[in-house]
């Protein structure tokens, strides 16, 4: 995350870019004390981790889940969960299902949280949301610019689609890679796998996989790999053997989500904007 601010020891306009559940969450805690912006381009929350709803359920469509990636991270765990629920009253539970990944470290800890709840808080906050895309920022005099608001701190996500930054009379470039990726969501009424939570290398035609059960049903997230993308849901039900009868099956869709990838050496150009701070 890359902070970009003026100094100053009055009340402070910050920006927030992005509203994943990090970026909503600091949202919340900043603006006790301050006015705070926080910048979203779609409809709906959560960049990465946003959801849709089908009839009671709040389902997300993509594959993201929350663990340690490395030993030093397995210690904050229990303080995320404890916080999680103090304050957003959310719903989290040990994983005790399939889970399999293909990354060295294996975390000891798995939890499985209802994010969804963090942003149903959002509204108890004095925050403004701006329905606009960013794509450029400009650092001027100690002032910091967003579509022509002036802010005195800027907290900006390494994935944003952050194009170009002007300081002073100078234009600096910021590179990413655009990637689309697709997710299959099946939505069952009885069981068509084997119960698990996550996979990765799922199958042929899905790099990574989520399965989850809510009441009697059962909600079914697939990343599909890049070669396959063309494919519609039924050839990738069909394809993956699923046997799922007609009847059995309340929602086959494929959703799209736009990613701004960036490499380590294009992450740590990003971040030399912290020399602003």
């Amino acid at each position: 995350m890359v902070k970009i601010y003026k100094k100053t020891n009055t009340l402070m306009n910050i920006g927030i870019i992005g509203t994943s559940p990090i970026m909503a969450i600091l949202a919340m805690e900043l603006s006790k004390k301050n006015n705070v912006y926080l910048f979203e381009k779609k409809k709906v929350f959560g960049g990465a981790w946003s959801f849709f709803k089908y009839k009671k359920f709040f389902i997300h469509n993509k594959t993201n889940v929350i663990v340690p990636t490395k030993q030093k991270e397995e210690k904050y765990i229990t303080d995320i969960v404890k916080y999680l629920k103090k304050k957003f009253n959310l719903k989290i539970r040990k994983n005790k299902k399939v889970y399999k990944t293909i990354s060295k470290y294996k975390p000891r800890n798995i939890f499985i949280y209802d994010i969804y709840k963090i942003y149903d808080h959002l509204k108890k906050y004095n925050i403004k949301i701006i329905n606009k895309n960013v794509t450029n920022i400009s650092i001027s005099k100690n002032k910091v610019f967003i579509n022509n608001f002036e802010f005195d701190k800027v907290f900006i996500p390494t994935f944003v689609g952050l194009k170009k930054v002007k300081i002073d009379k100078n234009f600096y470039s910021f590179d990413f890679k655009k990637i689309i990726s697709k997710h299959l969501v099946l939505i069952t009424r009885k069981k068509f796998l084997k119960e698990f939570y996550y996979m990765e290398n799922f199958n042929n035609y899905f790099d990574r996989a989520l399965l989850k059960r809510k009441k009697s049903l059962y909600f079914f997230t697939a990343r599909i790999k890049k070669k396959f993308k063309r494919l519609k849901h039924k050839e990738l039900i069909k394809l993956s053997n699923f046997r799922i009868e007609k009847n059995n099956l309340l929602l086959s869709k494929i959703f799209k989500y736009e990613n701004c990838y960036r490499d380590n050496l294009q992450i740590k150009k990003l971040n030399n904007l912290n020399k602003f701070r």
